[in-house]
């Protein structure tokens, strides 16, 4: 039945998103004088926190599910360089002598990816809090979608239509 299995989407939403972390977990936010915040802001704002690598659990948390390149170390998100180059064995060296992981806020360019899809909505977010933060950002998707995209994908088509 049509009912049956448009509640069972949405439980299963609802089971996805409880598997979030607490702070992505509702669509609305207390500090937000709209009262909703897009996912995708709250995670680049997260990652691009100028206190990342000092704010404790709940942001490094947060940040982990951001990129998964969560440091263990120090609790925060830290950038992960793919050897050989000199910037990995200058940062390998500063580490050493007690410096700190560079952050993604620690660079100029920001590059997020979205699998699935973005709504124009959430690439206008994305680019507010890039601003906000002063680094520059590269969007990527597998599709650029619209409400009617993200109906058809959530609920069947009702019979007889």
């Amino acid at each position: 039945m049509w009912i049956t299995e448009c509640l069972e989407r949405l439980n299963e939403i609802s089971r996805t998103r409880a598997a979030l972390l607490p702070e992505y977990r509702s669509l609305l936010s207390e500090s937000s004088p709209i009262g909703y915040v897009s996912l995708v802001r709250r995670v680049l704002s997260n990652a691009l926190a100028p206190d990342a690598q000092a704010a404790g659990t709940q942001t490094a948390a947060a940040n982990a599910a951001a990129s998964g390149a969560l440091d263990a170390a120090s609790g925060g998100l830290s950038h992960v360089s793919y050897g050989g180059t000199l910037g990995s064995v200058i940062s390998g060296f500063s580490r050493l002598l007690g410096g700190a992981r560079p952050t993604p806020a620690s660079f100029g360019t920001v590059i997020v990816f979205a699998v699935g899809g973005i709504t124009v909505g959430e690439v206008r977010d994305l680019k507010e809090v890039a601003k906000e933060r002063g680094v520059k950002l590269l969007v990527g998707s597998t599709a650029v979608i619209d409400g009617n995209v993200i109906m058809r994908n959530l609920f069947p088509p009702i019979p007889g239509l």
